[in-house]
């Protein structure tokens, strides 16, 4: 009986020890699973060997890796800031230009009609310049212009043959210093016009010889006369200015020049302004602009002379501008009253 109940005890206490290690080690899993069981162990347990009464120096944390400095561009100095750093976009200015060339041409064009004691009238006569950039600034330039006139008979005149004259102009050079002060630009120089217009020694030619280059020069209402006077070489200076606010355009330009005669005659001063005001954007402008130029010279019975000279142009490109432009003259000498010459001038203006 005795030993009956010692053998059940003794399988009690193996049975209770059985469950409690089962429910232990279902807890150790529990507790594995939650993510603060490894940071706790870890926190709590040593590392072996490691002296925990001795203070821990903590790890220097790694640094970026740094970058050895871009090689400099040769020529360039930091030290010296380029307009560019210094100045906004729109204050900065464009860079300096390589040397650049320009052509430019225009003719212009007058015809009129016979009447009874009139005869017809038929002007052409074309210009053409080149211009050399020196620099960002400064500009080289050569203009040489042609001119040919033909007068037919009057209407029942008994003889119909009329006559005609082909002439060159004086061809000029001139130098000019351009510039910019926020939206205005400036330029101004000067110029010199070598003598190779000259009137014929047949007095039967010297009167359509001298119209030739009359027209020539009132197709232009006069502007930069010097280009058309024979026998006279000529030294001028020259100044324009324009801006453009919100569309609109303001402009002028003055110039006074001295003709020198080279033969015979007598020396004249020529001084010219003109004011305009139009519309403007990146690609066209629509301008008026009046004009007048004064010639003094000794027996020049009507000194001054007043036109109206409308123009438009037409950026075609970033480097070719077309013009067309309608010169009326406004008073004698060649005004209404006079010789009534008008002109429609028609231009281009390459950059190479």
């Amino acid at each position: 009986m005795s030993t009956r109940t010692s053998i059940r005890s003794r399988v009690s206490i193996v049975a209770c020890a059985s469950l409690l290690t089962v429910w232990s080690v279902a807890q150790r899993s529990a507790a594995q699973d939650s993510p603060e069981f490894g940071a706790e162990e870890e926190a709590a347990a040593p590392e072996e060997g490691l002296d925990e009464s001795a203070p821990v120096e903590a790890e220097p944390m790694p640094m970026p890796m740094e970058e050895a400095p871009a090689e400099a561009p040769r020529g360039y100095s930091d030290s010296a800031p380029t307009a560019a750093e210094l100045l906004p976009a729109e204050e900065a200015g464009p860079a300096p230009l390589a040397p650049s060339v320009r052509v430019a041409a225009e003719v212009a064009f007058f015809s009129e009609g016979a009447d009874d004691t009139e005869g017809s009238h038929l002007s052409i006569s074309p210009l053409f310049g080149v211009g050399l950039g020196i620099s960002d600034s400064l500009e080289a330039g050569v203009s040489w212009g042609l001119s040919y006139q033909d007068h037919g008979a009057p209407e029942g005149a008994m003889s119909q043959e009329g006559e005609n004259a082909f002439v060159i102009g004086n061809p000029t050079l001139s130098l000019t210093q351009h510039t910019q002060k926020g939206e205005t630009f400036f330029s101004f120089g000067g110029s010199v016009a070598i003598p190779l217009a000259s009137l014929p020694d047949a007095a039967e030619d010297i009167a359509i010889t001298a119209a030739a280059y009359q027209y020539a020069a009132a197709l232009r209402g006069n502007w930069n006369q010097w280009l058309w006077a024979p026998d006279r070489a000529s030294a001028a200076v020259h100044f324009a200015s324009h801006a453009v606010l919100d569309e609109l355009l303001f402009g002028g330009e003055a110039a006074a020049a001295a003709l020198i005669p080279t033969d015979k005659g007598d020396m004249a001063v020529a001084g010219q302004l003109a004011g305009e005001v139009g519309f403007a954007t990146e690609t066209v402008r629509v301008v008026l602009r009046v004009q007048g130029v004064a010639t003094v010279t000794p027996g020049l019975e009507d000194p001054f002379q007043v036109s109206l000279d409308p123009y438009v142009t037409w950026n075609a490109s970033a480097a070719t501008t077309l013009s067309a432009r309608l010169t009326v003259n406004a008073d004698n000498p060649a005004g209404v009253e006079g010789a009534g010459v008008w002109a429609l001038r028609v231009g281009a203006n390459i950059g190479l």
